[in-house]
């Protein structure tokens, strides 16, 4: 009995009302960091809740794939959001240490832009390609087999 209630629950943290309020309790808690650290640290981008803000985006990030995902949609998902953020480590680095000066600044200016890692807008893309692409190949699979 205990399996089968285990089973009926890990099928029920892969639906779409589960992942949307792991999402919106995430951005609540990245609202409310927020608010904190402009109250007590305004004008402050490095201020210590700015930092826990981005462990809190990743950690908790990877947790909802991990309960929402399909498990090749998850491995993906990892490699290419550990792979974003290794970039804009780079790319913040070449710009704290002044490395093509110019250029770096530019180009960590538009990363930054076009990819809001520090928002839950990579988690949704990656969930609707999950969607699309993995949780088609389970239901053909499935049909198949019967």
């Amino acid at each position: 009995m205990d399996g089968y209630y285990l089973q009926k629950k890990a099928r029920s943290m892969k639906s779409i009302k589960a992942f949307f309020l792991l999402i919106l309790s995430l951005t609540i808690c990245i609202v409310f960091l927020n608010w904190a650290r402009n109250h007590y640290f305004p004008g402050q981008t490095l201020s210590p809740i700015a930092r826990i803000i981005t462990i809190v985006v990743i950690l908790g990030g990877i947790i909802i794939m991990k309960l929402t995902f399909t498990d090749n949609g998850f491995k993906l998902f990892l490699v290419l959001y550990l792979s974003l953020w290794l970039v804009y480590w780079i790319l913040n680095f070449l710009v704290a240490h002044n490395i093509y000066s110019g250029r770096s600044v530019e180009l960590f200016s538009f990363y930054k832009g076009l990819i809001p890692l520090t928002t839950p807008l990579p988690f949704i893309f990656f969930w609707f390609v999950d969607r699309l692409f993995f949780t088609e190949k389970t239901v053909t699979k499935n049909h198949s087999s019967t």
